[in-house]
């Protein structure tokens, strides 16, 4: 549900060629690559971690959080050899094809490596145990609203981090803090291989000190970041690189989030549960995030920190008050 509407982006033929249906169908292949993402990503957690034993769920969550930040990176370093080999009319003519077909061959070896794949011992124990929830939307949100409102809150803080300070990361710095376009693609690259490290030693983390205490005390060292890394943008700006890096380290509590969420839920309702608070989170707040911070920082340029620094507070308060066995 990936690879193929990825691959067919790109060869879908142009608006010169179809007219009116060419959008169209692009918009229709968008949708389909955010539901597939939306499944896919808690799908997997799950999986993970019910493959490794309980001592392991953050690190292994960790490390596939990672992987999925290294598809980011890969993204990033694609689309810059693509600007900087080609011009601004090649780009429009062809250039933005060869992203999505990179991807897309991508995702088709993905799809052969699944034939592979077993499901996970406690899934396989749940079934011989006869204890699959009847109506598992139903049963979440008549017993389990509690962990799906945090869930959906630490999702929330996932989203908007990633979003601000990765994916938007660069045209922010540029436009409002100008700084020069190649010192931002590079700051930003680090930023991100250090937030793979980050992860992993995260999810490392919240096994050893367990997953409420490594979030709460994660998010306030995210949230100390995130203040540097303005302060620097805007009175020292000769140390933002570093800066971000150390951004992008700290962001590694978002590492521990899928453990976290992955525990918070019982395993008849387990993928439900981790798949709605994803796709609420992420849909709803993720994606107004962007227009949020468009339309706001006109007015300050150090509201990202208000914004951010609040969702880790809320993230840290919320995390140190649940009171699962699972994530103590």
């Amino acid at each position: 549900m990936m690879a193929v509407p990825t691959t067919l982006m790109g060869l879908l033929p142009d608006y010169g060629t179809i007219g009116i249906a060419a959008p169209l169908i692009m918009l229709l292949f968008r949708l389909l690559q955010g539901a597939a993402i939306g499944g896919e990503a808690p799908g997997a957690w799950v999986f993970v971690a019910e493959h490794v034993p309980a001592s392991r769920v953050g690190l292994a969550c960790g490390l596939l959080t990672s992987g999925l930040t290294l598809g980011i990176l890969l993204g990033s370093l694609i689309t810059q050899v693509l600007t900087h080999n080609l011009s601004a009319s090649q780009l429009a003519d062809f250039g933005w094809r060869i992203a999505f077909l990179i991807g897309g061959g991508f995702g088709l070896i993905g799809v052969f490596l699944r034939r592979w794949l077993q499901e996970t011992p406690v899934f396989l124990a749940m079934q011989q145990e006869r204890r699959q929830a009847q109506v598992p939307i139903k049963t979440l949100f008549s017993s389990h609203r509690p962990a799906l409102f945090y869930s959906i809150i630490l999702t929330w803080l996932l989203a908007a981090s990633i979003v601000v300070l990765i994916l938007m990361g660069p045209i922010l710095v540029q436009k409002w803090f100008f700084i020069p376009s190649t010192a931002t693609l590079s700051a930003n690259t680090l930023a991100t291989c250090t937030l793979m490290i980050g992860c992993v030693l995260g999810g490392m983390a919240a096994d050893k000190w367990g997953m409420r205490k490594s979030i709460a005390i994660g998010c306030l060292g995210l949230a100390c970041a995130i203040i540097v890394f303005f302060s620097c943008l805007t009175y020292a700006p000769t140390y933002f690189y570093w800066s971000y890096a150390c951004v992008g380290l700290t962001m590694g509590v978002l590492g521990i989030i899928p453990a976290m969420m992955v525990m918070a839920f019982p395993v008849a309702i387990r993928f439900t549960g981790l798949a709605t608070a994803y796709n609420i989170g992420y849909a709803l707040f993720g994606g107004l995030t962007p227009l949020l911070i468009t339309c706001l920082m006109p007015y300050s340029r150090q509201f990202p920190i208000f914004y951010l620094v609040g969702l880790c507070i809320s993230a840290a308060l919320i995390s140190a008050s649940v009171r699962n066995k699972e994530t103590a």
